[in-house]
């Protein structure tokens, strides 16, 4: 009749790996925007242990995600990406998961040449007065910028405005 009691603790039951869900909050990742751009992270995964989620902006150093993220600052041309992973109480981590924020705020600028004259404005803005009836020929030439010059238009209009946006 020898009996021993012995409390075995059994670690690491957790079976199920983590799965995180990026949630861009309506922003298309990888896309240029002029608005800040908020990304949240959950564990979609039912696990039975906690679950600790964590952030980098390079994919090797990683800090503990606690709160939303709000990206607010111009980017690169290359954008920014943020990589998110999960790691269970058990040991078990989930899949990297990334989202790639590309922001400019910054106004187009270029140079409008008229004959052999030339001079920089913000291009939305370049109004033309009234050459009184001579041919010009003009150029617009914008600058590089981060995101890219997507399009350059022009108006050429038959009367006059007192002001640019009468003529819109």
């Amino acid at each position: 009749n020898n009996e021993t009691t012995e409390t075995i603790i059994y670690d690491n039951l957790d079976p199920i790996k983590p799965e995180l869900e990026l949630n861009s909050n309506g922003y298309e990742l990888g896309t240029w925007t002029n608005k800040n751009v908020t990304l949240s992270v959950r564990n979609v995964a039912n696990n039975l242990s906690p679950v600790e989620i964590f952030v980098s902006k390079d994919g090797e150093n990683w800090e503990n995600y606690n709160e939303i993220i709000i990206h607010s600052e111009d980017t690169v041309a290359t954008g920014v990406t943020y990589y998110f992973k999960a790691k269970s109480a058990a040991g078990l981590e989930s899949e990297i998961v990334t989202g790639n924020v590309k922001k400019d705020t910054v106004a187009p600028t270029g140079t409008i040449e008229l004959g052999d004259n030339g001079w920089r404005t913000f291009l939305n803005t370049i109004t033309f007065g009234l050459f009184f009836n001579e041919t010009k020929e003009f150029r617009l030439i914008p600058d590089e910028d981060i995101s890219g010059i997507a399009k350059v238009e022009y108006l050429v209009l038959e009367e006059d405005f007192n002001e640019p946006r009468d003529a819109l």
